[in-house]
């Protein structure tokens, strides 16, 4: 028998019995399959791979935990709540217009975290009453919710599944922005439009306006909105201008 086939099956048997038997998790499983397989191959213990594998995906990481900590600030500082309130003040009488733009909002933290599941919870539970409010029935806003999360999830400037591709394959993660948009963007316009315009269009001005919690917005004004234009202005200036903007 060939010593590749041999190490494979090594580290495949150490990984399953890691996985199965001992209900070790996926990733402990594979790194001791990875010894097993060096082991056997007469690499000795592969301290160097192991400690190189680990900080891989590091850059990852720090994108989404800082994302997680921004969208967290964001949400507590009550940023989020007058974005919301403000779409559906000055924009009511352009239903398609509104409805397109709190899509937008539901979508912003999974572009930023790329994480569906921070867009829902935080966002997404801020839009959903509104959307409740123009008339749009549970079903269909559960719907637009899920999948305005999933396409924020994967519109840029955060994809994770991207990255970690590209990451594995030492690719940077450079130039992905203009197709993930071209993919992300439109599919999400059309699901609002088809879903809540009929409703939006009938929908009870007064009582929802009546309904806003403006209150925030009026009392911090626009400085309430300066660290998520902040955001933007550094995302744009770090692709249109690579060699003068540090990408932080």
């Amino acid at each position: 028998m060939e010593i590749e086939l041999i190490v494979l099956l090594t580290m495949l048997g150490v990984f399953l019995a890691g996985n199965f038997l001992l209900k070790l998790p996926v990733s402990l499983s594979m790194v001791l399959g990875a010894v097993g397989g060096a082991l056997v191959a007469g690499q000795g213990f592969p301290l160097r791979h192991l400690f190189e594998g680990t900080f891989v995906y590091v850059d990852t990481f720090l994108i989404i935990a800082s994302a997680m900590v921004f969208m967290t600030v964001i949400e507590a500082s009550g940023a989020l709540e007058a974005l919301n309130a403000a779409i559906v003040h000055r924009f009511h009488k352009v239903p398609a217009l509104m409805l397109v733009l709190l899509m937008l909002m539901v979508m912003f933290p999974g572009m930023v975290t790329g994480s569906s599941t921070a867009a829902v919870l935080s966002s997404g539970a801020l839009v959903a009453p509104v959307f409740l409010m123009l008339g749009i029935p549970k079903a269909k806003v559960g719907a637009i919710l899920a999948l305005g999360a999933i396409m924020g999830m994967a519109a840029p400037p955060v994809n994770i599944p991207a990255m970690l591709i590209a990451g594995g394959v030492d690719m940077p993660y450079i130039g992905f922005e203009g197709p993930l948009l071209l993919l992300t963007i439109p599919g999400a316009i059309g699901v609002v439009l088809a879903l809540g315009y009929k409703y939006a269009r009938k929908m009870d001005r007064d009582t929802v306006l009546a309904s806003l919690n403006t209150d925030i917005g009026k009392q911090y004004g626009v400085k309430i909105y300066l660290p998520l234009a902040l955001l933007v202005v550094l995302l744009v200036l770090t692709r249109a201008l690579p060699g003068t903007v540090p990408n932080l």
